[in-house]
């Protein structure tokens, strides 16, 4: 009993330290703006500290602690850390409008990301867009990371060259490179996650097209936030339906 008890405790605090040197991006307080990576860090220490002296005086029953206590606390912690919430912490969401090039690097190097700006001219379409200012935009600042082991996650941070103020932020997820299929089912619950979580921030959607359901072959399903008094959304996935080629973009701007 004891034998197990030992690898029980081990097993778990091993899946803690995984999750605090993965810098896992968690929102401990749902009322308070998103944490900085040395305030994650210092919670996730804290939280092996705690279950280092606490967790491991509870009444050892082996079978429950094997196959209950263990994976069922783990699944919070991973619930609790969410991918998606990096791109609603404050200072690229609530704060959007304050949002410059140099804070936008900073950021992106906090969160390990590597430089992929390229040093040809990018442009950004005006169906995802509009651009009703008429901003002369630069080449955005692009950022490649992989996101959770499961996306190939890119960044660019489109802004005007006067001021370094970004005007609109473009994320894409694509399938691993190392990768042969893609996983249609892991597009797909990740762009249910996103209009979920956009919903909830900015309003029922003002637009809706879905033609995954009824095309042979390649589509475009796309949903619009434009009613907000500040932010506004575009997420769209491209697919085919004759392959298994996902593609997730999401555009966040403020007019």
């Amino acid at each position: 009993m004891q034998e197990l008890q030992h690898k029980a405790n081990e097993t778990f605090l091993k899946a803690l330290r995984a999750a605090h040197n993965s810098k896992i991006h968690c929102i401990f307080s749902p009322n308070k703006p998103d944490h900085k990576l040395k305030q994650i860090s210092k919670a996730c220490t804290e939280l092996v500290e705690v279950c280092r002296t606490r967790f491991m005086q509870w009444p050892v029953v082996p079978h429950l602690r094997k196959t209950f206590y263990i994976p069922t606390i783990i699944s919070l912690i991973l619930i609790s850390c969410a991918t998606n919430k990096e791109i609603f912490q404050a200072e690229r969401f609530a704060d959007f409008n304050k949002l410059t090039a140099p804070k936008a690097d900073k950021i992106e190097l906090e969160f390990g990301s590597i430089d992929k700006t390229p040093k040809h001219k990018i442009s950004i379409g005006e169906s995802i867009y509009p651009n009703e200012k008429n901003y002369k935009l630069e080449t955005p600042k692009t950022y490649n990371r992989i996101e959770n082991g499961k996306f190939e996650l890119e960044t660019e941070y489109f802004y005007t060259e006067s001021d370094s103020i970004v005007r609109v932020v473009m994320y894409e997820w694509t399938e691993l490179r190392k990768t042969n299929k893609s996983d249609t089912q892991k597009f797909s619950k990740k762009y249910n996650g996103l209009k979920k979580q956009l919903t909830s921030k900015l309003g029922e959607p003002s637009f809706i097209e879905i033609a995954s359901d009824t095309a042979k072959s390649n589509f475009r399903d796309g949903i619009k936030w434009l009613n907000g008094k500040k932010n506004k959304a575009y997420l769209f996935m491209l697919g085919s339906n004759s392959s298994d080629y996902r593609k997730i973009r999401l555009a966040i701007y403020s007019e």
